[in-house]
């Protein structure tokens, strides 16, 4: 049980109850100006305290990486004082006493920490409550000026939630993380090992040994043959803004297609797009003033060389499958690729993506027409109507519903959700 017996912690010991409830509180990193170089800095998560330079601090607000554990960071603070409580268990030999510690820290000077001991009695309910709003049970409190225990009614769900513990023969038996939960740094080589598997040149693998990058950094060294410390400085924003594009980054670029990305403000996912496109035509990479345009030239390039293609499959289905004509309601197959996609323009869907699946008959696609204007867009797939939508993926009226009901029975297909 915790806190059976008073122990009191050494000074060494309070200065590392201080750090683990920091760790639990805060995933920055905190420094603090000592002159125009240096700085003080600190990592909560390792518990680290040392001087670092200028440059290093530059890096670690544009990689989120502590510089000691290497580990990612949410963000960092100058001149942090944090100022909270925690709940911890300290390991003794083989006995663990339980605190409740408030602290104070301001980089660059030891933690302030005072801990009362602390012994949790749980009732029967205590451990749904731990899902609930309600008390937790009662608390007894050790206070060293009173050198007694002290029993209060309950503790608030507010005051506790969140913190890890477990629950064991209703006692509640780890509040928080022990003091052996603070890890060992990782060294440098080790997280290198770990996360620098994309640079091969030997120029890039000096620079991320002598400099503090994360992994999407140095992603973005090897896609656009970075140097310098300060090229990836000077991006490292368009980096982060566009984190889950560089893995499409297959062609070999350089720092000039990074300035040019980053200077116009574009996505990087839609250039790569481009860049396929251009070298699908046999065309030459570029860098366009006016780059949504350009974008859009080729685009339609593309598309109608690759219509041509799939127009033969196409213009096959649109002899082979049925249509339909009832008084001013007409429904018809689809003629070529361009028509697919002016439907789902028009209709705002997603039907322009059924080209390739329409062309190799992997499913029919329709559309109706009421007076001459495009309505509903139709799916039937192995003989059985899946989809008929109408502007925005809007519900068929019920009147074009009966025209379809009647193209799908004089065809044989199945009316399926639709019935």
């Amino acid at each position: 049980m915790i806190g059976v017996d008073y122990y009191y912690p050494t000074e060494e010991q309070l200065q590392l109850l201080g750090k683990v409830a920091m760790k639990t509180r805060t995933e920055k990193i905190i420094y603090k100006k000592i002159d125009k170089d240096t700085y003080r800095c600190y990592c909560p998560q390792c518990g680290t305290e040392d001087v670092v330079s200028a440059k290093t601090i530059r890096q670690i607000k544009a990689s989120h990486l502590c510089p000691f554990c290497f580990r990612e960071i949410k963000s960092s603070t100058q001149n942090g004082k944090d100022s909270n409580n925690r709940f911890i268990s300290l390991d003794i030999g083989k006995k663990t006493f339980g605190y409740y510690v408030t602290y104070e820290y301001n980089a660059g000077e030891p933690f302030k920490v005072n801990a009362t001991q602390v012994y949790f009695s749980c009732g029967p309910e205590a451990y749904h409550r731990m899902v609930s709003t309600g008390g937790y049970g009662n608390i007894l409190s050790y206070r060293s000026d009173l050198t007694e225990w002290k029993e209060t009614e309950h503790v608030t769900y507010s005051q506790y939630y969140g913190i890890n513990y477990n629950i064991y023969e209703r006692l509640m038996y780890d509040l928080g993380y022990v003091i052996e939960h603070m890890k060992p740094e990782m060294t440098k080589k080790e997280y290198l090992i770990q996360n620098a598997r994309s640079i091969k040149k030997s120029n890039q693998k000096k620079l991320v040994m002598d400099n503090l990058f994360n992994r999407l950094q140095m992603k973005f060294i090897s896609a656009f043959d970075l140097k310098t410390e300060e090229e990836v400085m000077k991006y490292s924003a368009y980096m982060k803004a566009n984190k889950n594009h560089i893995d499409e980054v297959t062609e070999p670029l350089n720092v000039y297609y990074l300035d040019y990305l980053s200077r116009n403000g574009i996505d990087l996912g839609k250039y790569m797009t481009y860049l396929h496109n251009l070298k699908a035509l046999g065309m030459k990479y570029d860098k366009p003033k006016d780059f949504d345009y350009r974008y859009d030239v080729i685009e339609k390039m593309y598309s109608d060389v690759k219509d041509k293609e799939v127009n033969v499959q196409i213009k096959k289905r649109y002899t082979e499958l049925p249509r339909y004509k009832k008084e001013s309601v007409t429904i018809s197959p689809f003629k070529t690729a361009y028509e697919i996609r002016k439907c789902g323009k028009v209709l705002h869907n997603c039907i322009g993506r059924y080209v390739t699946d329409y062309s190799t008959k992997k499913t029919d696609i329709y559309h109706l027409d009421l007076d001459g204007a495009l309505k509903i867009a139709i799916e039937i797939k192995e003989n059985r109507l899946t989809q008929a939508y109408g502007d925005e993926n809007s519900k068929c009226p019920a009147n074009l519903l009966e025209h379809i009901k009647s193209f799908c029975n004089s065809n044989g297909f199945s009316l399926g959700k639709y019935a």
